[in-house]
């Protein structure tokens, strides 16, 4: 300390002091003595890692199984619903159109029939042939 009453030490640089509870450092003790946690907060602890840990391992599963269809998907061995329901939309487009022109294409030949079977019999081959054309076309 410097002789004139001031608490600066002789070497003309302040002297520090730290204050308890004053930043960042120790808090001052209150006197009472600390709560152990009791048996409900150790288990309610124990549910929660149990917890933690349960969804971490869906988590995980849930991205393999995330994986295991992005390959699929970028093998080919799997499309998208929206995928295969516009296939279908266009192939059934496809198969209605083709069977809705066989009564264009028939009526000139069945004209010239006279027989109840010829009739039926050209009409069986243009609806066979369409059956055939479809079954080659999908392969």
């Amino acid at each position: 300390m410097a002789d004139d009453g001031t608490d600066t030490p002789q070497d003309g640089k302040p002297e520090l002091r730290i204050v308890p509870g004053q930043h960042g450092g120790p808090r001052p003790h209150s006197g009472r003595p600390r709560k152990k946690p009791g048996p409900a907060a150790s288990k309610a602890k124990a549910d929660a890692y149990e917890v933690l840990a349960k969804a971490k391992a869906e988590h995980e599963v849930y991205k393999a199984k995330i994986a295991a269809l992005d390959y699929k998907k970028q093998a080919g061995e799997i499309i998208l619903k929206s995928e295969a329901q516009a296939q279908w939309a266009e192939e059934i487009h496809r198969v209605k159109s083709h069977f809705l022109s066989i009564p264009s294409r028939v009526a000139p030949t069945v004209l010239a029939l006279d027989e109840l079977r010829e009739v039926e019999r050209a009409i069986r081959d243009a609806i066979l042939e369409a059956l055939d054309g479809f079954a080659t076309s999908s392969d």
